[in-house]
């Protein structure tokens, strides 16, 4: 009888179906109420721990799959302004070119897949922390907050100049190629 019970979803109808099985149990065997009163409460607590168990297990799997997509992302952003942003400005054309088509071919779909997930990722985990009251949510909440803005600059100021360094070649460098680049680089720097 109990792992019939066990598969009802609602907690109170759960609740509801033991209490009213023990009642005929208890009759049956001329028992008295106050222990299937206590098999009642023995039940329920067993069922609301299993409860508790079966969703920490699912925050635990979003709050990895969040941490690993959001810890590539975050290592694409560090990894290019530390090996590469900060010596731009030595690069000669060519070189810059030559870097920067590599670059955005090698990143761009990755990341346009990449990012989203990530914030994807992310809401679920919000959801569970929320519907458990938890002090986590917060924080995670406030580092969801930054990844949509890291994502804004990436959508706003970013793409749009790869979209334009894509198209140049050093023939067709434009005039001010120096301050698009200068301009990439700071706003990297402050979404990574």
């Amino acid at each position: 009888m109990g792992s019939r019970i066990d598969k009802i979803a609602d907690p109170a109808l759960r609740k509801q179906v033991a209490r009213n099985a023990l009642h005929v149990i208890a009759k049956e065997k001329g028992g008295h109420m106050r222990f299937a009163e206590h098999n009642i409460a023995a039940f329920s607590a067993g069922s609301e721990d299993r409860i508790k168990a079966r969703s920490f297990g699912a925050l635990e799997i979003w709050q990895f799959i969040s941490i690993l997509l959001s810890a590539l992302v975050t290592g694409v952003f560090w990894g290019t302004w530390l090996g590469l942003s900060r010596s731009m400005a030595s690069l000669t054309p060519e070189t810059f070119l030559t870097i920067g088509h590599t670059m955005i071919g090698n990143l761009g779909l990755i990341m346009a897949i990449l990012m989203p997930a990530a914030l994807l990722a992310t809401l679920p985990v919000l959801f569970l922390l929320y519907r458990r009251r938890s002090g986590a949510l917060y924080p995670t909440l406030a580092g969801f907050v930054l990844f949509v803005i890291a994502l804004a600059v990436t959508l706003i100021v970013e793409v749009p100049i790869d979209n334009q360094i894509e198209a140049w070649t050093v023939a067709s460098l434009p005039a001010d190629w120096q301050q698009l680049r200068d301009h990439w680089e700071l706003f990297h720097m402050i979404r990574t």
